[in-house]
């Protein structure tokens, strides 16, 4: 009962035949974790709010439920911009063939899935290709509603947070995103959206696991003569991350992958971290950090 209305639901958003694709793909994966002992009982109902979140929960941390608690609260938003923002929903359904409701139910099923998938030792029941499928699919309907949030002005940082440790998820348990752009996007966006040392740190400690996402050809970094290319985006972000977090393990630990991965590009990283301490005004232990692997690269640069 519990895969069927799992399945209904994303025949809601994305039709029979896509729907029927899926199953084949990896519909006995879900089979599997629908099967496990229910911890506890899944709720779908789009009449309510979906749950009340403490605003003290951090939004990233290694907690397994954390990925289900954002999806809950950017829910509950959108169920509360329903009420509120009647006429701007109707718009934006207007827009879409796909109705809010049926969207946030799909929504609430993968989070059950997933907590479900979390709570059971999800490593000895899925393979690769599960955690791939499995992760493509969430990040499609995750990218959704991020687009959603911004056309109805609803606070982003919870879906974007959600985005965030599903990727991480998925690299933790060897599944691979072909397409980075989106994820580093994402990871640029909310990191830029505050300013808590402790909630950077957090962020900053998940990036090698999004790293982990990035197949073979990325990692290759054939891209050499795009600036703009992801895979050297997502480590100049993580150094930012990590300089502004103020944490001096992780700035090594970022520092570090920049430095190996990007040796070029690091030099110029750390000359504009120079001159960002001084114009920012950054504590001395970070500063001092900044100084010895800008040192490092100058070093290293005037004996090639």
């Amino acid at each position: 009962m519990y895969l069927s209305s799992v399945l209904l639901g994303f025949v809601d958003i994305w039709g029979v035949e896509r729907t029927a694709s899926f199953c084949s793909q990896w519909g006995d994966v879900l089979q599997r974790i629908a099967d496990m002992p229910q911890k506890a009982a899944a709720s779908s109902a789009w009449t309510k709010p979906i749950c009340i979140i403490d605003n003290a929960q951090p939004m990233i941390s290694h907690d397994t439920q954390q990925l289900s608690r954002n999806i809950a609260q950017a829910l509950e938003q959108l169920h509360t911009a329903t009420q509120t923002q009647a006429d701007s929903v109707a718009q934006l359904q207007a827009s879409h063939t796909v109705k809010l409701s049926d969207f946030a139910q799909a929504l609430q099923q993968f989070s059950d899935i997933m907590q479900q998938a979390q709570n059971n030792a999800s490593d000895a029941i899925l393979d690769v290709e599960d955690i791939h499928h499995l992760g493509a699919q969430g990040l499609q309907l995750l990218y959704t509603l991020d687009a959603w949030n911004l056309k109805l002005e609803l606070d982003p940082q919870p879906t974007r947070a959600a985005i965030l440790l599903l990727v991480a998820w998925m690299g933790r348990h060897h599944g691979e995103i072909e397409a980075l752009e989106g994820v580093v996007n994402c990871l640029a966006e909310f990191a830029n959206q505050t300013q808590d040392a402790a909630l950077l740190t957090a962020v900053g400690d998940i990036v090698p696991d999004i790293m982990a996402t990035a197949p073979a050809f990325i990692k290759q970094d054939l891209e050499k003569m795009n600036p703009g290319r992801p895979w050297l985006l997502l480590h100049i972000n993580y150094a930012i991350i990590a300089t502004r977090s103020y944490n001096e393990a992780l700035m090594d630990t970022a520092f570090q992958t920049l430095v190996s991965h990007f040796p070029e590009e690091a030099q110029g990283f750390f000359r504009e971290g120079m001159r960002q301490m001084d114009a920012v005004g950054y504590p001395d232990a970070v500063r001092e950090v900044m100084q010895r692997y800008h040192t490092l690269c100058s070093s290293a640069s005037s004996l090639h």
